[in-house]
């Protein structure tokens, strides 16, 4: 009977693994590089640095003959140690195995078909490491498979050095657990590797293949009794599913008062979904609120970046390394003694992290002499999602920049001519057909360099007015001279030169006396009706 369940178990085991290879989800032996029975070759044993000379034909026997701290030299082959009971074997041994390459010698991890009845447990993990010391595998590819709860159980620091590890694995050391220059496939659409018994796991240098999961930082086994730490420097992260979950997925909802510690440093490059809350693709929560009860601390590059279940900076994130941000159209204007500042939002286009920036705004006159003009100030941002921004504000008339007057007395000394100058505003006007005569009859002015200049028809008939106090005859009026126009050197604004011909009257000798000649005093008031 014993002999028949027996039989019955192993005949379900392989029907199981049948089904799960026809239905595409991977086994312990999936490689297709290494796929094959346990391999018995020459196998060497190198003790501080230098080879015993003993050849061994079996891992079994090599790994019990092994000091600690000896490498395992291994050939091209398959090997196993599962189902050989640690003790006198690999128990209080620091023990390191060194194949050819991953693509000439591999190690199972765990049966090669896993029994049906042990899933949902440790039952189908290795234990032939258990109570080890430090156990290193260099150079070769370890093969896992789909189903949970794999690993090398209760091995108390495993290290591995450029090594594959193809399937699912949840078991390495129970004090660390380190990763160099090593590739994991995952199954398609499962983990690579759990952060399961691990206080500790580095990854340095490695490489993540999956289908929208990669790590899960998660554990029941070591929850709410310690911090757990996980290290990430200098990986690639090829997850092929954007709408899957971010790269380091964290569940800390059941650590108590211990926290998940998570530090990235250097690059770290990845391809994956993104969480909405972090606003990054290397971790987050799977878009679970319940995930994130407030037990974990992120830090990127020795910077703390998340705590308390809340970013504390944007700096690390997807929004900012791309510079991904939405204008949000509201700027607003404020003044600070006589100049203008225009400050404008904007939001992260992935996680609405709002920045804002203030720029000093620069301005343009357009004015004119009797009308009103405007000054238009523009708001120029360095941040590539802001435009532009205006605003106009209205000008009163500049009015006549009146020069300081000369004088100048004709031949006979009884004329006084009054010579002033004013600077208006030009402003340019289309030519109409060449029609120069017509368009100065219509618009008194002069043709310079190309331009019409207009003269306001106000300043022809108000004339000049002096500042000066004279006595003014009633009887006389002053004779305007005709009025000469020309552009600045910018071509900008007009100076109007204008004189005014005054007649002086004569006033009593003042001085002098009977005999001698005096001289004649004259006199002019250069105020000139409006």
């Amino acid at each position: 009977m014993k002999s028949f369940l027996k039989t019955a178990s192993r005949a379900a085991a392989a029907l199981f693994a049948v089904a799960l290879i026809t239905m595409g989800v991977a086994s312990p032996a999936f490689a297709d590089d290494v796929a094959g029975p346990i391999t018995t070759v020459s196998i060497t044993i190198e003790h501080d640095g230098k080879p015993t000379g003993v050849t061994y034909n079996d891992i079994k026997s090599a790994t019990a003959a092994a000091q600690s701290g000896d490498t395992i030299k291994l050939g091209k082959g398959n090997y196993t140690l599962y189902g050989e009971k640690s003790e006198g074997l690999t128990k209080g041994k620091d023990l390191t195995f060194e194949g050819l390459g991953t693509d000439k010698t591999a190690w199972n991890i765990g049966a090669i078909v896993p029994d049906p009845a042990n899933y949902g447990t440790e039952y189908n993990g290795d234990y032939s490491f258990d109570g080890a010391g430090t156990v290193t595998f260099r150079n070769m590819t370890m093969r896992s498979g789909s189903a949970d709860y794999l690993g090398f159980i209760r091995a108390n620091k495993t290290v591995l050095d450029g090594c594959v590890v193809n399937g699912k694995t949840f078991y390495w050391g129970y004090e660390s657990a380190k990763f160099k220059n090593t590739t994991f496939n995952a199954p398609n659409g499962d983990y690579a590797i759990w952060t399961y018994s691990s206080p500790t796991m580095t990854f340095d240098s490695c490489t993540f293949n999956a289908s929208g999961k990669v790590i899960n930082v998660y554990t029941d086994y070591g929850a709410g009794s310690h911090d757990i730490y996980v290290n990430v420097n200098n990986c690639t992260f090829n997850s092929n599913d954007s709408k899957g979950k971010q790269a380091l997925n964290i569940n800390d909802s059941n650590m108590g008062s211990f926290k998940y510690i998570i530090k990235f440093k250097g690059a770290n490059t990845v391809t994956a979904g993104r969480d909405i809350k972090t606003c990054s693709q290397l971790f987050g929560f799977g878009g679970k609120s319940t995930y994130n009860s407030g037990h974990s601390d992120v830090y990127f590059d020795d910077e703390l970046v998340w705590t308390l279940g809340a970013m504390k900076t944007h700096s690390y994130t997807d929004g900012q390394n791309e510079d991904y941000f939405v204008d949000q159209k509201d700027c607003v204007w404020t003044q600070e003694g006589g100049d203008w500042y225009c400050t404008g939002h904007a939001k992260c286009g992935y996680c609405g992290w709002p920045i804002e920036e203030t720029v000093k705004a620069t301005f343009v006159d357009k004015t004119d002499c009797t009308e009103k003009g405007e000054r238009t100030y523009t708001a120029t941002f360095k941040h590539k999602c802001f435009e532009p921004q205006t605003m106009t504000k209205s000008l009163d008339p500049i009015g006549h920049d009146w020069g300081k007057p000369k004088y100048s007395w004709n031949q006979a000394g009884r004329r006084v001519v009054l010579h002033r100058q004013a600077r208006l505003q030009a402003r340019r006007e289309p030519r109409r057909g060449g029609d120069r005569e017509g368009l100065r009859r219509d618009h008194p002015g002069d043709l310079h360099q190309g331009r019409q200049v207009r003269l306001h028809r106000s300043l022809r008939e108000r004339g000049l007015r002096g500042s000066e106090a004279y006595r003014r005859p009633r009887r006389s009026r002053p004779r305007l001279g005709r009025a000469r126009v020309q552009l600045d050197q910018a071509g900008r604004r007009v100076v109007l030169h204008r004189q005014a011909h005054l007649q002086a009257r004569r006033v009593p000798r003042r001085e002098g006396d009977c005999k001698s000649n005096g001289r004649a005093c004259y006199q002019v008031d250069l105020r000139c009706p409006r």
